[in-house]
């Protein structure tokens, strides 16, 4: 049995074998250099001894199995010296010819040289780095053997030859070619064999000892049993525990590290070395000092304290599936994890690979390139889930290709999700262009754009289960932010508990607008984009630094009176209002809403965006920059007498539109009628069109990742304006009324101030107009003073005329102190989905918006027919049931008797999406026409025949509805 000793013994001589067995001591040098001038001698490097080596019974495969116990995985070539030089070993036969020569002349210690590419993290080590040649090291002219080595170029390290670690060779290695494919221990294209382990059968559980590389496990060595006398030996290492393993009257002084070196020999044939701290020589702790609670890694081994030592082998780490390392006896968890790997490794290395065998015991995978020898299989553990590497053939000799045939849209998923999660707006085009860079294989659009779609159902999960979801997230919300308002309506008149609105107004949200808002509210609605239809609601005030406040939002499936009035009830009974008449609704003319408001805010001034005004005004025929400029300078008039002039200025340019105008009062769109009350004069309901931006990319997303996504917002924004203002903002008033005062004061040059006394001002302006200003009073004759709380041009040029600072003259509510107050409460974070308490109600299902349907308008042809009477006719005999707009959806089916004649007589040459359909429809869709004449629909001529969009015929059948009616008369 080999063992391995503790390094401190390296100094002592061998053991005294029996000079009729055939052990030796391997003395392994490792992490060290190899050098040739002025002589051959390794530099550096770390030292371990390993006795009881039975030279019957080592091979290549099983020095690739010891140097696992260093942490080398990749390619690694083997030295020993002989007559000063460094001799390389190529095959079997040179290993056992070497070694049989040394017990020949009974010298029982072999010196090894390792040297190796790179460790497994792809970092060149010192000595590991420096590849030498084939043969002798050195040799100029040396080639790859069979195990598949790369030479690698040394680097220059100085030296009498201008570099330092090169060393000579004067043979190459003289095997060449491939061993038997028998001999699978042995075998030149296989990494490792494991028949005598697993030949036809499932390995039992508990014959494989699970380990995790990199992890130390204190399993300490096993005795040897034959031919040395001494007892054998199953131990656990404890702290500071050495076990000796002596012999009868050899040497019993020596001390062996607590590791399992093999289950009999190290021949590779079924055998891995089996010690536990392979990330290294120098990790192994000879004193035991390990910190038992902060290991928490010790649920991944499936070691107990009490199983019985057998063969270790290493699990696979999900985390390298990307680009998998297949080793023999490596341990996958599930079968679809080793077939991931499978496909991760063949994309990796632009090969494909094609998985033979797939059953409940065993899995295959092959290379498909004719006549490459890629292949490795995996079977199933029994009483378990696991699958373990039973054959392994590691060299491809086919090259690589651009079309790798397991390329899927769920590996691309997996590999590329972190970048959606970043950039969910992510084009397909850009994806697949840097797909195809990175992976360096071809991804077609439809992987790229199913990827896509997989790895946002990753991140956002199913938007139907969503929905389930939301009671568990509602009460989160409550729990983490104590006196927020979470409100969900259910629809259950169908039944059915379908989902029908969601209000939410959060505690931080509320007691900043009360403490450094004003009494304005904006409310606005906008339409989501996500995979169910809805409507967002939205009520948003004005922060000191005149940005928006958002104060509460709602989900609703459509926009109705009901729904803008339980809306506005909540937002009124959240924030206390028991005075209407001092708050000031903004809003645009929705659905409903103004009755609404009405309702709800019965004393309230409610304002109307003038932008939509004006949409509206150019929708009733009032268009042109002339129209608009008169609107809106009648809009920003101050006083009454100034809205009164520009009124008669619009009944100069077009007596229609004041008529039109006469019907919406003044307070609701012109300054000139607003009240002083809410210190704010806007006339653009921006607040709410801000919000609706800033909640873009959220409005596409299902239900719940939206509500989400809006939280996370307002905590971050709630977080950002807190930390800048108490950071970055000096003096005080907010930034932006700053840059106002200095942008009125720069007009001020046309004002003239005429002293009354040190309160009161007569300010001729060189306009001709002329204002008085009361200092005392804070008012102004413009009313513009009174209506923002910020000084007019007026009240600074008497300001400035008595030398104060315009600063004092300002509203409260616009200073960095009140800014403070707004911004001051915190919107608490949430835990994850996985975190949230269930709550034991009915899940609301997805409301059922119906699906938005294009009707398509087939155009017919109309050649064999007269003209459009004979349709009619013939229609009327088919079919005495027409739809129309009026009527009931049809909701036979299959097609109708209209349909059947429609498509027996006109074949459809073309198909254009009507964007007018609104209802799904099974049959017709008929809409009325412009003109009620039969005759008037457009007829268009195309190769010589005569063509009709059936959109159009609406005349044809409100005429042919006439007729029938008037037969049934």
């Amino acid at each position: 049995m080999p063992l391995m000793r503790d390094p401190a013994n390296n100094g002592l001589p061998p053991p005294e074998y029996d000079g009729n067995n055939n052990f030796l001591t391997l003395c392994v040098y490792y992490g060290g250099k190899f050098q040739n001038v002025p002589i051959a001698k390794y530099l550096g490097g770390t030292l371990y001894k390993f006795d009881y080596i039975d030279v019957d019974f080592v091979v290549m495969s099983g020095l690739d199995k010891l140097s696992l116990i260093f942490g080398i995985k990749g390619f690694k070539k083997y030295y020993v010296m002989l007559n000063n030089e460094f001799k390389l070993i190529c095959n079997d036969k040179e290993l056992g010819k070497i070694l049989s020569d040394h017990i020949e002349k009974n010298l029982r210690e072999v010196k090894l040289y390792i040297d190796h590419v790179g460790h497994e993290d792809g970092e060149e080590e010192d000595g590991g780095s420096e590849g030498v040649e084939e043969g002798y090291v050195g040799s100029e002219d040396g080639e790859d053997e069979d195990r598949g080595s790369d030479n690698g170029s040394m680097g220059s390290q100085g030296g009498e030859e201008g570099f330092e670690g090169q060393v000579q060779s004067k043979e190459k290695c003289k095997s060449k070619g491939k061993e038997p494919m028998e001999d699978s221990s042995s075998s030149e294209g296989s990494d490792y064999s494991m028949d005598s382990i697993a030949e036809g059968y499932e390995i039992e559980a508990d014959e494989i000892d699970t380990v995790n590389l990199g992890a130390n496990d204190n399993t300490c060595g096993v005795g040897n049993e034959g031919g040395v006398g001494n007892k054998t030996g199953v131990c656990k290492q404890g702290v500071g525990n050495e076990i000796g393993v002596g012999k009868e009257g050899g040497v019993g002084n020596i001390s062996y590290v607590g590791n399992v070196i093999g289950v009999g020999n190290i021949s590779g044939v079924g055998n891995v070395i089996g010690v536990d701290n392979v990330g290294g020589v120098g990790d192994y702790n000879s004193s035991g000092d390990e910190d038992i609670l902060g290991n928490e890694d010790g649920f991944n081994s499936n070691k107990e304290s009490d199983d019985e030592i057998g063969t270790s082998f290493p699990n696979f780490n999900p985390l390298q599936m990307l680009d998998p390392v297949f080793e023999l006896g490596t341990i996958f968890s599930t079968k679809t994890e080793f077939r991931k790997a499978i496909h991760s490794h063949a994309i990796q290395t632009r090969r494909s690979i094609k998985v033979t065998k797939n059953d409940l015991k065993r899995v295959h995978g092959k290379c498909v390139s004719k006549g490459c020898q890629w292949r490795v299989h995996a079977i199933k553990i029994k009483d378990e889930s696991s699958f373990i590497i039973r054959e392994y053939f590691s060299k491809h000799t086919c090259g690589e290709s651009y079309h790798v045939k397991n390329v899927s849209a769920e590996w691309l998923s997996e590999r590329f999700v972190q970048k959606f999660k970043s950039d969910p707006k992510r084009n397909i085009k850009g994806f697949r262009q840097d797909a195809i860079e990175e992976t360096r294989v071809h991804i077609t659009h439809d992987q790229a754009y199913r990827a896509k779609q997989k790895s946002i159902r990753k991140l956002e999960g199913d938007p139907n289960e969503q929905f389930a979801l939301l009671w568990d997230y509602a009460h989160e919300i409550r729990r983490t932010n104590p006196g927020s308002t979470v409100i969900i309506g259910t629809d259950q008149s169908t039944g059915e508990n379908l989902f029908d609105r969601f209000y939410v107004c959060l505690q931080a949200l509320k007691q900043g607008f009360l403490a450094g808002c004003r009494s304005l509210i904006g409310i606005d609605g906008c339409h989501l984009k996500g995979p169910h239809a809805g409507i967002l609601l939205a009520a948003v005030g004005i922060d000191p630094n005149n940005n928006i406040y958002p104060i509460a939002y709602a989900v609703v499936n459509k926009e109705s009176y009901n729904t803008w009035e339980w809306f506005l009830t909540l937002v009124k009974l959240d924030l206390g209002i028991e005075r209407d008449s001092e708050y000031t609704l903004m809003s645009d003319k929705q659905k409903g809403l103004i009755q609404a408001c009405n309702e709800v805010f019965p004393n309230s001034e409610h304002r109307f965006c003038v932008r939509h005004l004006h949409s509206n005004m150019k929708g009733a025929g009032f268009r042109g920059q002339a129209f608009k400029s008169a609107l809106w300078n009648a809009a920003l008039a101050t006083t009454p007498n100034e809205f009164n002039r520009r009124m008669k200025q619009i009944d100069d340019l077009e007596p229609k539109l004041t008529a039109w105008l006469s019907d919406k009062p003044p307070e609701q769109w012109s300054k000139s009628h607003f009240n002083c009350l809410p210190k704010c004069d806007i006339l653009l309901n921006n607040g709410c069109e801000c919000f609706n931006s800033g909640i873009l990319d959220a409005r596409g997303k299902p239900i719940l990742s939206m509500l989400e996504w809006i939280m996370e917002y307002l905590m971050k924004r709630m977080q950002i304006n807190r930390d800048r203002a108490k950071l970055k903002w000096r003096g005080e008033l907010c930034p932006k009324i700053n840059k106002l005062i200095q942008k009125i004061a720069e007009k001020m040059s046309g004002c003239i101030p005429i002293k009354a006394d040190d309160m009161h001002f007569q300010i001729s302006c060189s306009g001709g107009t002329q204002f008085s200003v009361d200092l005392e009073k804070r008012t102004c004759g413009c009313r513009r003073w009174q209506l923002t709380g910020i000084p007019c041009i007026h009240a600074i040029s008497a300001i400035n005329f008595q030398m104060w600072h315009v600063e004092d003259f300002v509203e409260k509510c616009y200073y960095v102190e009140t800014y403070h107050k707004a911004y001051e409460p915190v919107i608490m974070p949430v835990n994850g989905r996985d975190e949230w308490e269930h709550i034991d109600f009915i899940p609301p299902l997805p409301p059922n918006h119906g699906s938005q349907v294009v009707d398509p308008s087939p155009v017919l042809d109309l050649s064999q027919s007269a003209n459009a009477s004979q349709v009619v006719d013939q229609i009327l005999k088919n079919d005495q049931t027409i739809a129309s707009k009026a009527k009931a959806p049809i909701l036979k089916e299959g097609p109708t008797m209209f349909q059947q004649f429609q498509q027996s007589h006109f074949p459809v040459v073309q198909q254009r999406p009507n964007i007018r359909a609104s209802t799904p429809f099974t049959g017709i869709q008929v809409f009325p026409p412009k003109d009620p004449t039969p005759t008037s629909f457009p007829v268009v001529k195309k190769d010589g025949k005569k063509f009709v969009h059936l959109s159009n015929l609406a005349a044809v059948v409100s005429d042919a509805n006439d007729q029938i009616n008037k037969k049934k008369n």
